[in-house]
């Protein structure tokens, strides 16, 4: 452990870009820490904060870049993937669609501070074809700051962050051990819960088979897109006659919903999150027969049945 803590202040620089670089392109490694360890070292022999700060904000950029390129090329199809990898898939697209919807651009920025949503946003401001100068741009100042952040705090709390090297350098290798496991564990907790929201046992889903049969007898089930604006944006079919309503405006508009039909909501998270939270906004509202349709409009789509072009 001695051995890696003294490669910090020899390969400051080269070990930040590399870091911050994998970190970006979704690696489970501590950039941030890696930075206040820089911060609590300045001044010491070997170690350059300015090029610490450089290789962070250029590794920071290259690797959103890539994200970016992705999303620009294969638009939604990048989203999807990352929805599928991701151990809070709900949070990492959903979330950021709200944030993006209301922010834009300087979303970039915010998400360099929200994990999960950080990965997702380059990706979709390339698939909503933001311009690559005012991408560089948001993202530049987005890396400054946090690179600048985490090495300012590194060194105001040097005292402490040495102390912490220190008790871990007495461990040896087992402090490794001790880390690999913590990661571990916590990879493992969020992958359960994952896995215990996509079996959520509140919500009831309904298939596309069963969707048909009840659209086939009157009075039809009232059909509603809950997905963001901005996920509108991103993939613009729509299954016929649904009505779009977020799950914020169902919050506060589900007592206006025709209380005589049922209602099915559809979404395209993984496992149904976003419809989820519209189904449960809708039951709080005093409405009963609520369905999130299973698979979402994915299912409809892979069904070869009928959309619209909400473009």
């Amino acid at each position: 452990m001695q051995s890696l803590i003294e490669l910090i202040p020899t390969n400051c620089v080269a070990l930040v870009a590399v870091v911050t670089l994998l970190a970006r392109l979704g690696a489970p490694l501590p950039a941030g820490p890696v930075l206040l360890i820089v911060g609590a070292w300045a001044g010491q022999p070997g170690v350059s904060v300015v090029g610490a700060f450089i290789a962070s904000v250029l590794g920071s950029t290259l690797g959103d870049a890539v994200w970016f390129v992705a999303g620009r090329r294969y638009g939604y199809a990048t989203l999807t993937l990352l929805c599928k990898v991701s151990l809070t898939p709900d949070v990492c697209v959903s979330q950021n669609e709200s944030i993006f919807s209301k922010w834009g651009g300087s979303s970039l920025m915010a998400a360099k501070f929200l994990p999960g949503i950080s990965l997702v946003a380059p990706p979709m401001a390339g698939a909503l074809g933001m311009s690559p100068l005012r991408f560089l741009i948001f993202e530049s100042v987005g890396g400054a700051i946090y690179s600048g952040l985490f090495l300012v705090l590194g060194y105001l709390f040097r005292n402490e962050v040495q102390a912490a090297l220190a008790l871990l350098s007495t461990f040896g290798s087992a402090a490794i051990g001790i880390v690999v496991v913590a990661v571990a564990v916590y990879a493992c907790i969020r992958y359960r819960g994952r896995l215990v929201a996509a079996r959520t046992a509140d919500v009831a889903r309904i298939s596309v088979a069963d969707l048909l049969l009840r659209q086939g007898t009157p009075p039809t089930p009232l059909l509603i897109d809950a997905r963001a604006s901005v996920r509108q944006v991103l993939d613009g079919r729509s299954i016929p006659g649904a009505i779009h309503l977020a799950v914020n405006e169902l919050r506060s508009q589900g007592r206006a919903l025709a209380c005589d039909r049922e209602i099915v909501v559809y979404c395209s998270c993984s496992g149904e999150a976003t419809s989820v939270r519209a189904c449960r906004a809708i039951s709080k509202q005093g409405q009963s027969r609520v369905w999130a349709l299973q698979g979402g409009l994915r299912s409809w789509i892979d069904a070869g049945l009928p959309t619209d072009d909400l473009s």
